[in-house]
Formats: structure tokens, C-alpha cells, sequence
């Protein structure tokens, strides 16, 4: 089943709404199988592609690979998010959409702030290789590409909470 508190997702079209203006966040993940090439995802905003959130699916003979994806957007009221393969793919491919009652394809999101001058949100990632680290080293991610509140510091990898609340953090280290 499809939870849609705000009832912003159509089904039909497989694209979200954003009923209010605020910033989201947004994330996903694509199953593909029987690629004959390479496959790529994109997340896009009316049809345009988003510059952020891509996943990648490459040949090797798995029978299905995972790409996904996931994004911070600033958003009107009635602007659409969707998950779209790109221009650049080199294959066709069968995405996968449920198996023993798992969810093997996904979009989701959440609205995190309503009042611009108190969003709170950052995406950095890791500029080059980072070899032979020890025990307690902190993992540098160094190139910013969202800083809203500017409570990360890039310089020290750290974020520094301004306000008392929840928040939500991912990663990916590959």
C-alpha cells in the first residue's frame, strides 16, 4: 500500500505533488533487472532534471542491481518530483516493482521546514580517496552542494545542531 499523508502522490502518473512550499526531502530506489547496458536514474522537478539524486545500474550479469538516489528541494506549492531514467542510459531494462510482498521500488519524501528562515539542512560529499584510515578518524566530506542554516563546516566535516529538535542524517561510504 502507498502512504500519502497530504495526499500529494499520484499513483497514476508515479509523480509527487508538493501541496505546500518548504523544503523536502526526497529519496529513492530503483530495482532494475535483465539490463543490456548501463542504466541510469535521475530525480526531476516539472520534467527538469534536478542536478542532484542519480542512480546508477552498470552490466556484470546480476540479475538485479539497485540504484538510488536522494535529494534536499526547495519547493513551491504544485512543483512535481519524478523519477525518470536519463538520456544518458545505454540500455533498456525492466525495473522491478514488488516481490514476496517487498517493495523493491520506492519514492518517498517528507517535508522537513515550512519557515525559511529556519530550515536546517546540508549534502556534502568526499572530493577524493581517502586511504588507511584508523580507528576514530573522522571521514571528510568536504564538497558542499546544500548548506541551509549554514551549520555544516565543511572544513571539519562536522554539523553543529542550532536548534533543539529532531533531525535526520544519512550517508553512503563506499
Amino acid at each position: 500500500s502507498v502512504l500519502d499523508l497530504g495526499s500529494g502522490f499520484d499513483t497514476g502518473s508515479g509523480e509527487f505533488a508538493a501541496p505546500v512550499d518548504g523544503l523536502y526531502f526526497v529519496m529513492f530506489t530503483v530495482y532494475s533487472g535483465s539490463n543490456d547496458g548501463e542504466l541510469v536514474v535521475q530525480l526531476f522537478v516539472d520534467d527538469e532534471y534536478a542536478n542532484h539524486g542519480e542512480g546508477f545500474m552498470g552490466t556484470g550479469g546480476v540479475s538485479y542491481q539497485e540504484g538510488n538516489g536522494f535529494a534536499y528541494l526547495s519547493l513551491t506549492a504544485g512543483q512535481t518530483v519524478s523519477v525518470s531514467t536519463s538520456s544518458s542510459s545505454s540500455s533498456s531494462a525492466d525495473v522491478a516493482s514488488a516481490w514476496a510482498s517487498l517493495a523493491l521500488t520506492q519514492l518517498g519524501g517528507y517535508l522537513i521546514a515550512r519557515d525559511a528562515d529556519r530550515e536546517i539542512a546540508f549534502q556534502a560529499y568526499g572530493s577524493a580517496a581517502q586511504s588507511n584510515l584508523g580507528s576514530g578518524v573522522v571521514i571528510e566530506f568536504d564538497e558542499v552542494t546544500l548548506n541551509l542554516g549554514s551549520a555544516y563546516d565543511s572544513s571539519t566535516s562536522v554539523f553543529t545542531c542550532p536548534y533543539d529538535g529532531a533531525y535526520f542524517f544519512t550517508f553512503e561510504v563506499y
